[in-house]
């Protein structure tokens, strides 16, 4: 795997799979240099608590003048995790996530930076693009399905209603129908009885001689 560029901080930058990695490699280990009259000598030390252990050179110089004695100590021994002791890190992964990384460095004079903004705006970020748009193009094709569904449920619902309210109407008119009958036959009624008064009445005036 072939680095795709370096910050300004040496740090090593990789693309695998679309995704952005960082590699930042280990301080180089600094040496000390002999000096006259300088004795070394290493001592062990246990801990039973950690059970760690700890190595340390005991650097003594003997100043003519002062007498001054340096100690200098070794820092522990790490355990190798077969990274070199260095430290792998995933920067981006999506295209807004990669944008978020370069915004920075487009601000940046330094040539590694300005060329690593290159390689990943060349070489990366249109396949992110791509594979954007077709997401953004399923997720627009879900949400009109879903709202021609949801059209299609409230259109059945009102259907349903329109159904039950048509059939609610049918049942008033026939009950108003039903009761505009009874008003008639009654009204009906009256007039009967009242047109068989009067004949009644016309009928005891004729026989008494009264009209």
């Amino acid at each position: 795997m072939d680095p795709f560029g370096w910050d300004s901080q040496l740090r090593v930058y990789f693309v695998l799979h679309d995704r952005l990695y960082r590699r930042t490699d280990p301080p180089l280990p600094s040496t000390v240099a002999p000096k006259a009259k300088t004795k070394a000598k290493k001592a062990a030390r246990g801990s039973r608590a950690s059970k760690r252990r700890k190595l340390s050179a005991v650097v003594e110089e003997e100043d003519e003048q002062d007498g001054i004695v340096e100690e200098l100590d070794v820092p522990e021994e790490k355990e190798e995790d077969g990274l070199g002791g260095a430290t792998w890190e995933c920067i981006a992964v999506t295209l807004d996530e990669y944008n978020a990384f370069l915004d920075p460095l487009r601000r940046s004079r330094n040539r590694d930076e300005k060329d690593l903004i290159t390689e990943i705006t060349q070489q990366v970020l249109p396949e992110l693009e791509k594979h954007a748009e077709a997401l953004e193009r399923k997720k627009t094709k879900e949400r009109r399905e879903l709202e021609a569904l949801q059209k299609m449920a409230t259109a059945k619902r009102w259907s349903r209603i329109a159904g039950r309210m048509e059939k609610q109407k049918e049942v008033d008119e026939a009950e108003e129908a039903e009761r505009r009958k009874r008003d008639e036959l009654k009204m009906a009624h009256k007039e009967e009885a009242r047109r068989m008064k009067m004949e009644e009445v016309c009928l005891w005036d004729g026989l008494f001689g009264l009209s």
